[in-house]
């Protein structure tokens, strides 16, 4: 058995970075990857505590693009990982400094 921050991914990171998008990827948990379903990608400025962006689809892919961004403006970007079986979840977000 594990616990629900066995979920969590290892580091996220960002590239391509350009005044509106970015791509963000990051590297699943070694000892638990089996068991994850999916993966949800959301993000906020972080002037906005109360506004959070989220992608529809449901991801199996470590690496996602993000668009629609605003220019001058510094994201937390955050990762959950889903494992459906048992309903567990743990969520891993960093920042991104200013869109350029």
């Amino acid at each position: 058995m594990f616990s629900v921050s066995d979920l969590q991914v290892v580091s996220v990171g960002f590239s391509s970075i350009l005044s509106t998008s970015l791509v963000v990827s990051w590297t699943p948990p070694q000892t638990t990857a089996e068991f994850i379903n999916y993966y949800k990608v959301s993000w906020q400025a972080n002037n906005d505590n109360r506004t959070n962006l989220e992608l529809p689809d449901n991801l199996t892919s470590t690496t996602t693009p993000i668009t629609g961004l605003t220019p001058g403006v510094s994201y937390r970007v955050f990762v959950k990982s889903v494992d459906t079986d048992t309903e567990h979840a743990h969520v891993r977000f960093t920042s991104v400094d200013k869109i350029n």
